[in-house]
């Protein structure tokens, strides 16, 4: 006996030492270490506690409150459970980032803003690059319509060609009177260069005034 008395008395001196309940939903709390009969209360995941002693697979623990009781000795650890430590952790970092905000550290410089004279040219600047997309546009515009006029003067060249032809037939060149029909009339073959030519014209002027709407009078 006076050989545990010493053992006992160490015992009774030594530091409780701090820990948790792990991860599982809820761990009874029992008045003895038999773990049996209806559990004082249930404590939850992350539970803060104190271990007092140990006997067999269970644990003293004491509370927050003052507490004791006896508990499963696997569910208890001195590391914090994934799920306190994942809660503690966005706390730090929700209190780090206000605490950022507040002092302005970890942001970039704000940038100033542009004065009046900025925002003039700016919006100049819009606008000579929205004149640019315009003037672009009529460009394209204007080389379609220079290859139309081409072709329309080559039409003219072709028309005037067939109309010097017309002009000296071969019953003329031969001093004879060419047979009586609808294309050897003559009144036929003026009214057929007549309409040629008005074509020729109309087609010339529609030209001209589509360039000069499009281009504000510009002549090609």
């Amino acid at each position: 006996m006076r050989r545990l008395l010493p053992l006992l008395m160490l015992l009774a001196l030594a530091p409780a030492w701090a820990a948790h309940i792990t991860d599982r939903l809820a761990v009874g709390l029992y008045d003895a270490p038999e773990l049996k009969g209806k559990p004082q209360r249930l404590l939850t995941t992350g539970t803060p506690l104190e271990v007092l002693e140990r006997k067999g697979e269970a644990v003293r623990v004491r509370l927050g409150d003052g507490s004791s009781g006896w508990v499963e000795a696997r569910y208890v650890t001195e590391e914090k459970p994934a799920a306190a430590a994942l809660l503690e952790a966005r706390a730090e970092i929700r209190r780090l980032k206000e605490r950022l905000a507040a002092s302005g550290e970890g942001k970039a410089a704000p940038r100033p803003l542009p004065s009046a004279e900025q925002a003039r040219l700016g919006l100049e600047l819009g606008r000579a690059r929205a004149r640019i997309a315009e003037l672009e546009e009529k460009l394209a515009e204007l080389s379609r319509l220079q290859d139309a006029q081409a072709e329309l003067e080559r039409l003219r060249a072709t028309q005037a060609q067939i109309r010097r032809l017309l002009g000296v037939s071969e019953a003329e060149a031969a001093g004879r009177t060419p047979p009586a029909g609808p294309w050897r009339s003559p009144w036929t073959w003026l009214g057929l260069i007549a309409a040629l030519a008005a074509g020729a014209g109309l087609g010339a002027w529609w030209m001209q005034q589509r360039v000069r709407r499009r281009f504000g009078g510009l002549r090609i």
